[in-house]
């Protein structure tokens, strides 16, 4: 698994609010349970995909949207 892949992959979950770990060529996804889940090389790859085809417009929406929903939390 290349950096790349895993950076694109990882910026793809911290725009959708999900927490990951990076450790050793892996990305895990913490749950709010307390649980580390392994992703597979074909999940990271996708979502490197995903974060990759993304235009900077289109991740500045997705930022906004998420800063709005934290707001509306507090």
């Amino acid at each position: 698994m290349t950096t790349e892949k895993l950076e694109q992959a990882e910026e793809w979950f911290k725009l959708h609010d999900i927490p990951t770990i990076v450790d050793d060529g892996s990305i895990y996804v913490q749950t709010q349970d307390g649980f580390e889940l392994q992703l597979s090389t074909a999940e990271i790859e996708y979502r490197a995909e995903l974060y990759s085809n993304l235009q900077p417009e289109e991740i500045e929406i997705i930022e906004i949207e998420r800063i709005n929903k934290e707001n509306q939390i507090l």
